[in-house]
């Protein structure tokens, strides 16, 4: 990866779609907080939960849903790009449709009068630093109307600037 550029080095005149996932992706095995995704994944699929997952930013909401599309993962996406008309029918969706299991958002849009209580799992891929922000996004699933229990869990990675 560039890491000055924000993100992987692709070779001028090949096609994405002849490179390897670490060619284009970056080698998803070498991200902490990736791991821990694919296995809270794995669990929470087989015990019938859904997930919110929030990301800062649509580089990172891109990578996490190539990540869920080669797992084979139902998922819904929504982000700063997609138009406001078709938003609230996204979320209406996700709430009425248990076999969606991953919602994908960005901190931002997804904590603007949202209410998610379809899912009853969240993850805070990457915190923001304004902690109102990330409660917002947090609370899309507490709710009233939530039946369950909602349990967040917030990706920090030891020894950075988060």
């Amino acid at each position: 990866p560039d890491i000055f550029s924000g993100g992987p080095k692709i070779l001028k005149g090949t096609p994405e779609e002849d490179l390897k996932e670490e060619d284009r992706f970056g080698f998803w095995k070498r991200s902490g907080k990736l791991i821990v995704v694919e296995s809270l994944l794995k669990i929470w699929h087989k015990q019938s939960h859904r997930v919110l997952l929030f990301t800062q930013s649509r580089q990172m909401l891109h990578i996490l849903e190539v990540f869920l599309k080669q797992r084979n993962y139902s998922y819904l996406k929504m982000d700063g790009t997609t138009p406001v008309a078709s938003r609230q029918p996204l979320i209406a969706r996700f709430n009425e449709d248990v076999s969606i299991f991953v919602f994908l958002l960005t901190t931002r849009v997804g904590g603007l009068g949202i209410n998610l209580t379809g899912a009853d799992r969240v993850i805070i891929y990457d915190p923001d630093w304004n902690p109102s922000t990330d409660t917002q996004a947090r609370e899309r699933a507490w709710r009233i109307g939530q039946t369950r229990d909602v349990t967040v869990y917030r990706l920090l990675t030891a020894g950075t600037i988060e």
